[in-house]
């Protein structure tokens, strides 16, 4: 499985926004990963309006804003427009906003869904979704699977 295109919850966003203790390691280190270019994130812009929703309460409106401003330095911006949307209205899945979000991921073209709230997504196979340690695991695995097919 090749995950150099990855989307991130809006979850996973605002872990890292707000330094969420019990998620920030993992959360954080996708963001690592990104800032490092060894993948390509993707966040939808509605990502940015609830994460500033629900940061402006913790970090007051300035510094949330600027926070996500350098989030948005490195992020890729996944097409949320009348295709996903019609998409989305088409799917019998539990939650709307999760399968907004995940008709974005696909065509952004990305391999894999990264988020806390995996049970609400859809579970069609066309882009994996998984917990930010289920996902880190799998990269490290890719790496090292990559570095001794190199180095045999």
């Amino acid at each position: 499985m090749v995950m150099d295109k990855v989307f991130i919850d809006t979850n996973i966003m605002i872990d890292v926004l707000l330094g969420r203790k019990k998620f920030l390691a993992q959360s954080s280190n996708i963001f690592q990963l990104a800032d490092s270019g060894a993948i390509a994130l993707y966040a939808t812009a509605l990502s940015f309006v609830n994460a500033l929703y629900i940061g402006r309460k913790e970090l007051g409106k300035s510094e949330a804003l600027k926070k996500l401003k350098l989030f948005h330095d490195f992020l890729n911006t996944a097409p949320m427009d009348e295709e996903e949307l019609a998409r989305a209205f088409m799917m019998d899945d539990k939650d709307f906003e999760d399968n907004l979000q995940y008709c974005s991921a696909c065509s952004a073209g990305c391999n894999v869904i990264v988020t806390r709230n995996v049970k609400d997504f859809p579970k069609d196979g066309e882009v994996r979704v998984m917990m930010p340690s289920e996902f880190l695991d799998a990269f490290a695995e890719e790496v090292a699977n990559d570095s001794a097919e190199i180095n045999p």
